[in-house]
């Protein structure tokens, strides 16, 4: 957006600069998007949850822990993930079910919550 500001603006003012800034500005972000799909590989990011326990009662806790795993050799800037649960079963008691983070390379994260079951079930 601003490359074609400058590129308008250059051609508007006769200013040379302002013209061959539009163009730096338009040709390093064609020239970037590549570089950038390449390093932000999704499938090097391993994300599983654990259950303290598979069957709970009503009025019981259960401890959910969240592994986030990056097994690729480039780091994660910003990195948001949420874990889901239907709160119509479950009642969220202590912590939070989601992270917004930075992961580095060869890095593990982990993240735990506690949740209150309505109902008695599996």
């Amino acid at each position: 957006m601003f490359a074609v500001f400058f590129l308008t603006a250059g051609f508007a003012f006769e200013n040379y600069f302002l013209l061959y800034f539009g163009i730096l500005l338009l040709f390093s972000t064609i020239i970037s998007l590549p570089v950038f799909h390449y390093k932000m590989n999704i499938e090097e990011l391993l994300v599983h949850r654990e259950l303290e326990k598979e069957k709970v009662f009503k009025d019981d806790f259960v401890h959910i822990k969240v592994i986030i795993e990056n097994t690729g050799r480039n780091s994660f800037d910003f990195l948001e993930i949420r874990d889901n649960y239907n709160p119509q079963l479950f009642r969220l008691i202590l912590g939070e079910n989601f992270i917004s983070t930075r992961i580095g390379p060869k890095e593990t994260i982990k993240f735990s919550y506690v949740l209150e079951p309505k109902v008695r079930g599996e």
